[in-house]
């Protein structure tokens, strides 16, 4: 969302490890082909239509006939691009505009992509992908349910995210009136919406860890702005980049194995493909995920033969159909 001024190599590696370290599922966020269209992509989007929000309430804006087409535009492709990212989209740009409003910046613009942002997410969320979709997982859940899950994700988040929180709390106390100023309110904002992004999952009976991505990432955002505004000497963030580095090379290796060892049930996976290819149904073993830097979950990529990866895996290798063995 911002840089310092000076920011060099040092704040692009601190980025690139803390996503290394703190995401909870690297490889299948990263490493995967699928999760990281799903993702990565998706959040790009977000973050470029946010920075004209961002830019509007610093008066960096002006109100151009041009910008009611680009945002329109640009919010029906984030808001149907992914839920999550959809959703926070729309959450965070409606803050942004309240924001403006008080300052009586009002620009038409904004509502314009709030409005194309709404229409993407209402063309996600009915299309019937997603029906069959929340049909396979159960629907949603009761309020007891509900209640539950919120409890279990803000422990997750806690174990995943405590540390970040930690320097957000420390640095926050520290230059707590500064961190009101319109200018450095966005750490509120990306702070606030780290949380929500991963609580709205809480009315669904299914979470994976792919979806804490989003929630990682607005959070180190909030982080760098907080620190941008406590430490102004740069060859502190000299030392964390250096520190992170050596910490980053001692984890890789944890990585590099977790990968030979998908490579090699890969292969074992294709002789048996081999072997049974003349059969009515091919059985394997499912490919596991054993640390978060696997492409592949703890419960494996193989799950009834109706299903998406079953279907998919035997579509690619020519064979009639693809059983859980």
């Amino acid at each position: 969302m911002n840089t310092f001024k000076n920011a060099k190599w040092e704040l692009l590696i601190i980025i690139h490890v803390s996503l290394w370290f703190l995401t909870p599922a690297f490889g299948e966020n990263f490493l995967w082909l699928i999760g990281s269209c799903n993702y990565e992509i998706p959040m790009v989007l977000m973050l470029f239509y946010l920075i004209f929000y961002k830019n509007a309430i610093r008066g960096k804006c002006v109100n151009r006939n041009l910008m009611f087409i680009f945002m329109a535009f640009l919010g029906v492709i984030v808001g149907a691009s992914n839920e999550a990212m959809g959703m926070m989209a729309l959450l965070i740009s409606v803050i942004y505009i309240i924001i403006s409003l008080r300052e009586k910046q009002n620009k038409l613009w904004m509502l314009i992509g709030v409005m194309g942002n709404i229409i993407g997410v209402l063309s996600i969320i009915f299309s019937p992908g997603q029906g069959i979709r929340l049909k396979n997982s159960g629907g949603f859940i009761n309020i007891l349910g509900i209640i539950k899950n919120v409890i279990y994700i803000l422990n997750d988040y806690f174990n995943y995210l405590l540390l970040i929180l930690l320097i957000i709390l420390v640095c926050g106390y520290i230059k707590r009136k500064e961190i009101l100023d319109k200018r450095n309110i966005e750490n509120l904002i990306m702070t606030f919406g780290s949380v929500i992004s991963v609580l709205m999952y809480a009315i669904s009976p299914q979470m994976s860890k792919r979806v804490w991505i989003l929630a990682v990432i607005l959070i180190v955002i909030a982080m760098l702005k907080l620190v941008k505004v406590t430490i102004k000497d740069f060859n502190i963030y000299r030392l964390m980049a250096i520190t992170l580095i050596i910490a980053y090379f001692f984890s890789y290796s944890v990585a590099c194995s977790q990968v030979n060892l998908i490579r090699g049930q890969y292969f074992v996976r294709e002789r048996e493909i081999e072997k049974q290819k003349n059969e009515t149904e091919v059985k394997l073993e499912p490919i596991y995920g054993y640390t978060k830097y696997s492409p592949y979950s703890e419960q494996g990529d193989l799950v009834d033969e109706n299903i998406w990866p079953n279907t998919a895996i035997a579509k690619y290798y020519n064979v009639s159909k693809i059983v859980k063995k």
